[in-house]
């Protein structure tokens, strides 16, 4: 029995370690190579038929655990020109420079196009799968072409068209609504062969040809019984006007006959139904064709698909409009909006409408005959030219008005080319005249081998002068300007306005960096002391780029791109200085324009968040308020810091958005703590310059307060003293409307900028924040902590409350009780924090 068992055992253990040893190498067998696949997609994220492909060809691959989706958006329909072409790729050379790419997978033409042109440069030469292209667009592309195949897009008019003449038994008439874009005039051809196939005897009316409001009008009219309409590939009308969704659904909803379509995104918003191009089944079966790809076949024997990715589908609110049955309906027809809701039409609107459209009439009858009297007119006027032009001839004949003539034309001549090579503002050389100089400048500097430097000029916050002054005041303050540049124009150099607010200077025999920086530094001085402009007082700084010919560039375009990169470098470095290129500047702003990029959607997004920091009593340590600190949490980077990010905020005119947000979230907080019961406090929100000097901030404000139903002393708002220089007398008459308002406002970072006991008399502001460097100080034993205590004793004699930033010791706080300083804030109590955690400081006090 034992000798059994022990057989038994041994048997199940050999049996164990062989299956162990089976199943162990089965994962081995079956390991997949990974593979990268990059997604190329002309339109940008958000745009429904774009999403839409993406989700099918991600659920495609949903299971593929070896396959990395890479995912890029060439946003063609915003930017469809060859500077973003030259953008993108520039970005895609260096993003995918060691990446190798297996597959491509291109969504509609532009990026089709793309891929086939730069796959070998970039791409790794990988074979390319498309879809969202119509056939006669993708055979124009890859015909002839080796390593390409994909899914034609086919939409279904004759499956629509044959359906509604089920639906609506009395059709004669279709209306036809697409564009004259390519895909527009494909549809409607479409359109067209389907009509004809199904019943010769159908009425066809094809409105590309009119405007979107004269398309409004004929639907409007139209019979119910034996009218429909078709609709799709239409975004822009006759007239060149770009379509939104709300012009769809007003379209829609103002025909009165049912709108079928063969687009999936108009459903719900009026249309009937049809069948449907689906983007996401389309996009599934392009997946399906990449992973035949995968698997092993070969791509230039798979063949392009060419089957309809669609399905049937109706409204049923619309079909309750128009009192159409069901048992009408197709089978397997898919029906939305169950159950249905109700629309009722109203007499006076009928009559509103034919009101209006016999006032229409009457001023298309006024205006054809006015267009005959013109007519009229013109006939008579032509007759009387050619009268003139034959006594012109005469007098032409002789001599004298001929050399007359001829000094005419030389003034004319000379006029002309003054506008075109001349900036009309400041009289200086303008961009044209600035391309054939250096173009003229490389030439002679090949033939000689000598040097040239390029100074790109940028005026720091000009934006602002215009928004607060207006243009004709931004005007004259870039004359001043040009007028000082063209003082240093020698023989050596030349001064250009390339437009805007900026200007180069061209720079002959400076072949060494210590005399462009000298350069450099004249122009700082020269164009920072102050200019008076109609008795305004505008202080101005600059952002000096500089570039060497040839170090920097061999062109006039690669000098141009480089020296503008190295003046943008100079912006984000604190402005007011000059930065000579380097080679790492370039990938510097690739990744700024990706933020800028980024900061789109993030308020829509709610990528941005608010942390709060305590503001806390000295004496006692108890909680007076909090400060709003703004945080992003970007959805790959992680949180970035205000720092990196408010500075593109500012240029690219984000700001104010940003700001509003950030006021309207901390005033709702701020009412919660109210209801809860908290009143000894206050919250501190940061004021940029770009906000402060909004000519409606302080509407603004008192529109946060009334949407809150926060009381107004309850908020607090910080700004630099680096806004005073900016516009002092504006910041002024500001701040006094904001505190007229009984809104706090508070000086931050004191110490720090362009501290003045001139400017701090005139501020009409309660509290001084003492910058956290004086703070750091108090403990450094080399006397700076009796200036930290003079500056809060001087603060509080002109009846300021005085705040201390960067409180980290127990010694600093027992110093600024010795001084009697009102409050404080710092690591010492605690950090910037989300709204939860400062919720427990106010239920600890309470």
């Amino acid at each position: 029995m034992r000798i059994n068992m022990k057989f038994t055992l041994a048997v199940c253990l050999c049996l164990a370690v062989f299956c162990s040893l089976f199943f162990l190498k089965l994962p081995v067998k079956a390991e997949r190579i990974k593979k990268n696949i990059l997604i190329i997609n002309s339109y940008h994220k958000g745009y429904s038929w774009t999403d839409g492909e993406n989700e099918g060809l991600r659920e495609a691959f949903s299971n593929e655990d070896h396959v990395t989706l890479f995912v890029e958006y060439m946003d063609w329909k915003r930017y469809a020109d060859q500077n973003n072409l030259n953008r993108l790729y520039d970005y895609y050379k260096s993003k995918y420079a060691n990446e190798k790419i297996d597959i491509i997978i291109t969504t509609d033409d532009a990026a089709l196009s793309f891929a086939l042109t730069h796959r070998k440069e970039i791409f790794s030469d990988a074979p390319v799968v498309f879809c969202g292209v119509v056939k006669e667009s993708a055979d124009k592309l890859v015909t002839g072409v080796s390593n390409v195949t994909g899914v034609y897009e086919a939409t279904d008019p004759k499956g629509t068209i044959r359906a509604a003449q089920r639906i609506v038994p009395g059709m004669k008439d279709v209306y036809i609504i697409h564009d004259k874009m390519e895909t527009g005039i494909a549809f409607g051809k479409l359109v067209h062969e389907a009509c004809s196939s199904l019943d010769s005897n159908i009425i066809q009316h094809d409105l590309s040809e009119y405007s979107f409001d004269t398309i409004c009008r004929i639907v409007s009219g139209l019979d119910t019984q034996r009218s429909i309409v078709i609709l799709d590939a239409y975004n822009v009308d006759a007239a060149g006007r770009r379509l939104t969704m709300g012009d769809y659904t007003n379209l829609i909803e103002g025909s009165s006959a049912p709108v079928f379509t063969t687009a999936e995104l108009l459903m719900g918003k009026g249309c009937i139904g049809g069948s449907l191009l689906s983007p996401k089944l389309h996009g599934s079966v392009a997946g399906g064709v990449v992973k035949r790809i995968l698997n092993g076949e070969n791509i230039n024997l798979i063949p392009i698909i060419d089957e309809k990715s669609v399905y049937f589908s109706l409204d049923n609110n619309v079909l309750k409009r128009f009192a159409i049955p069901l048992d009408r309906l197709p089978p397997d027809s898919k029906i939305i909006n169950k159950p249905f809701s109700f629309y009722e039409a109203y007499k006076s609107r009928i009559y509103l409408l034919l009101a209006v459209f016999t006032t229409l009439l009457v001023l298309i009858g006024y205006l054809v005959m006015n267009i005959k009297l013109r007519r009229k007119v013109e006939a008579t006027l032509r007759e009387n030219n050619e009268e003139l032009t034959a006594l012109y001839e005469e007098i032409a004949a002789s001599d004298e008005t001929l050399r007359r003539n001829f000094g005419e034309l030389i003034e004319q001549q000379q006029q002309i080319n003054k506008l075109a090579y001349y900036d009309a503002v400041t009289g200086l050389p303008n961009r044209v005249l600035f391309q054939d100089k250096v173009n003229d400048l490389i030439e002679t500097s090949e033939e000689y081998h000598k040097r040239f430097v390029l100074f790109f000029i940028d005026l720091d916050n000009f934006k602002m002068v215009n928004d607060s002054f207006g243009h004709s005041m931004g005007d004259k303050l870039l004359l001043a300007v040009g007028k000082r540049l063209y003082e240093m124009e020698q023989d050596n150099c030349m001064a250009f306005r390339i437009g805007g607010d900026e200007f180069i200077l061209m720079c002959q025999h400076t072949e060494t960096r210590v005399q462009a920086e000298e350069v450099a530094q004249k122009i700082l001085q020269l164009l920072s002391e102050p200019y008076d402009v109609e008795n305004n007082l505008f202080h101005v700084s600059a952002s000096i780029g500089i570039v060497f010919y040839t170090e920097n560039g061999s062109n006039y375009d690669e000098l141009l791109k480089n020296v503008d990169n190295a003046m943008y470098h100079s912006k984000e470095t604190g402005k007011g200085t000059y930065t000579f290129y380097n080679m790492a500047m370039g990938d510097a702003v690739l990744e700024k324009i990706k933020l800028q990029n980024d900061m789109h959607n993030a308020i829509e997004h709610n990528e941005f968040i608010l942390y709060y920091q305590p503001l806390l009593d000295v004496q006692s340590v108890g909680i007076k308020g909090v400060e709003a600190l703004i945080r992003w949490k970007h959805p790959v980077k992680g949180f970035i810091t205000p720092d990196q990010f408010i500075g593109i905020a500012e240029e690219s005119g984000k700001m104010i958005k940003i700001g509003t947000w950030v006021m309207e979230t901390a005033c709702r907080f701020a009412k919660e703590l109210y209801e809860q019961g908290c009143r000894d406090f206050h919250i501190s929100v940061n004021v940029s310059a770009v906000q402060l000097l909004q000519k409606n901030f302080v509407a603004l404000l008192s529109d946060i307060l009334e949407k809150t139903d926060l009381p107004p002393n309850y908020l607090m708002i910080e700004l630099t003293e680096s806004i005073l220089i900016e516009s002092f007398d504006q910041v002024i008459q500001t701040l006094l409307q904001v505190r007229s308002r009984k809104i706090k406002i508070a000086l931050d970072d004191f110490g720090c900028g362009y501290s003045s006991l001139t400017y701090l008399r005139q501020l009409p502001i309660d509290v001084l924040k003492i910058d956290k460097t004086f703070v750091a100080d108090i403990l450094n034993g080399d006397g700076k902590d009796c200036i930290t205590g003079s500056i809060i004793m001087l603060a509080q004699q002109m009846g300021l409350h005085v705040i201390a930033e960067g409180v980290e010791r127990n010694e600093q706080l027992e110093y600024l009780r010795h001084y009697k300083c009102d409050q404080f804030q710092g690591y010492l109590v605690s950090k910037p924090v989300p709204q939860e955690e400062i919720m427990k400081f106010f239920s600890r006090q309470s």
